[in-house]
């Protein structure tokens, strides 16, 4: 039932609109002008003023025919990698990629489409299905901002499925971790580097050694830590006054994640007290883990459209973060689907055309197989 045709011509048309992180107005005007032809009850709420964006998430509203039936919420990201902008997609043997070396932001206008594709299929074959909530956020690159701000109390949805991970359809995401991210500034003395070297305390030596006791990359099956960002200095004949240093520590499990924030914290303030300087730490717990039992109902709506579609179901764990976690900490039981990118956020970025129908029939079929069963309390 799906329109392939039809399917890749909206994300073509996606695509070519401009919506880096934080400038994603015109693409959130597009998808309200397109909902509403739908006959989708949609708003653009205020949030983006909260997180710096020019626009906020779109929250809609599709009333299906069995309003007794279970609720789903449908989800995307309109906003890009900053260098998501002037992209020309092409499409060579099946597979749609960008022209120049831009990313294809696939990631996430590839749900996008699917969203709006299901929506119209479901109204041009007039099918039986309950409610459809729909949530499109912004600021989603920039650490989930759209979805932290979100007024959850306006989502009577049931449960929940993201449609923002790479690979084949077929995959469910179950799990993913916690994120700590870890930011420090460091203060030493300034001094000329060849005159008085020994006036100085060099804050960027500290950051170096305190880096260097740090256990960083992969840790275990469920860890991870990385410092990624250090800034510092004015001159190289200048002994570095500031540094400024940022990190993440990543965990499925809460005593692991504590432990090891506090250990690079603590390489952190050694370091420092060595060498004779200052840091001032922050600490913020970006977003928590979740755990989706195989018995809960996504997961048994997933894996029964799966089997619907020919597909068999395959239960995946993430080291990274989506609106996922925000759903399931708010307490929407949610999953996130493959949905046929690869090698998002690099100029490699690729869509395999017939993954990415597949993927729209397994989302129509999950909002079918969920429209089968009545809420609690009904009926």
């Amino acid at each position: 039932m799906i329109n392939r045709d039809r399917l890749v011509e909206t994300f073509m048309s996606l695509v070519k609109i401009n919506s880096p992180v934080f400038k994603e107005r015109k693409v959130a005007e597009y998808l309200l002008h397109l909902l509403a032809e739908l006959g989708v009850e949609a708003m653009l709420d205020e949030s983006g003023s909260q997180y710096g964006s020019d626009a906020g998430n779109i929250i809609g509203h599709f009333r299906g025919r069995r309003p007794d039936a279970l609720r789903v919420l449908l989800s995307a990201h309109m906003d890009t990698l900053v260098s998501g902008v002037d992209i020309e997609p092409i499409i060579e043997n099946g597979i749609i990629k960008p022209a120049t070396k831009t990313i294809l932001a696939a990631d996430d206008k590839a749900g996008l489409a699917i969203i709006l594709e299901v929506l119209r299929t479901i109204k041009e074959k007039d099918l039986e299905v309950g409610d459809v909530e729909i949530v499109i956020s912004s600021g989603e690159e920039e650490g989930l901002l759209g979805a932290k701000h979100l007024d959850l109390s306006l989502l009577k949805a049931d449960v929940a499925f993201v449609l923002d991970s790479d690979g084949p359809p077929g995959g469910v995401t179950t799990r993913a971790p916690s994120y700590d991210s870890i930011k420090a500034w460091i203060k030493g003395q300034a001094a000329h580097a060849g005159a008085c070297p020994e006036k100085g305390i060099n804050a960027i030596a500290a950051a170096a050694r305190a880096i260097s006791q740090m256990k960083l990359g992969r840790i275990d099956e469920e860890t991870t830590a990385n410092v990624g960002v250090i800034k510092g200095g004015v001159a190289r004949n200048v002994v570095p006054e500031e540094c400024y240093v940022e990190g993440e520590a990543r965990s499925h499990d809460p005593k692991k994640l504590a432990d090891l924030t506090a250990s690079m914290i603590d390489a952190l303030q050694r370091a420092c007290a060595e060498a004779g300087a200052t840091f001032h730490p922050e600490v913020i717990r970006e977003f928590e883990a979740f755990h989706v039992l195989e018995d809960q109902l996504p997961v048994r709506i997933f894996q029964e459209a799966c089997r619907r579609c020919g597909l068999k179901p395959r239960t995946l764990s993430s080291g990274g973060g989506s609106d996922t976690n925000i759903f399931n900490a708010h307490g929407i039981p949610a999953v996130n689907l493959p949905i046929g990118i690869r090698d998002a956020h690099t100029d490699k970025e690729t869509l395999s055309i017939k993954d990415f129908e597949l993927a729209a029939r397994l989302v129509l079929e999950i909002v079918r197989v969920a429209g089968e069963s009545r809420r609690e309390g009904e009926g």
